[in-house]
């Protein structure tokens, strides 16, 4: 089968933050906000890796409904963090 659910969602959540983390240094490196922009992308990595991991893993399961919910929850979720980043580097 090439599609499982072996790891637990909390892994793909940590997998997801560090991808974001990587990432936020690497375009972050020079700018005046370098932390705050680092942690608002391993926030938003960590979401978007785990949250459609879930969604995949539930899709696998055929839990389409279930699968549905975990991308609205995990896209509200961006668009909060969003929001509170956004709020916060204007301070």
């Amino acid at each position: 089968m090439l599609a499982s659910t072996s790891r637990l969602p909390a892994d793909h959540l940590i997998s997801g933050a560090l991808l974001g983390a990587m990432t936020g240094v690497a375009l972050s490196v020079n700018s005046k906000n370098f932390g705050l922009n680092v942690v608002n992308s391993a926030l938003k990595g960590g979401i978007a890796g785990g949250f459609s991991i879930i969604a995949a893993n539930q899709i696998v399961k055929k839990e389409y409904a279930n699968a549905f919910a975990s991308v609205v929850i995990g896209s509200s979720l961006l668009v909060a963090g969003d929001y509170i980043f956004s709020k916060i580097s204007r301070n």
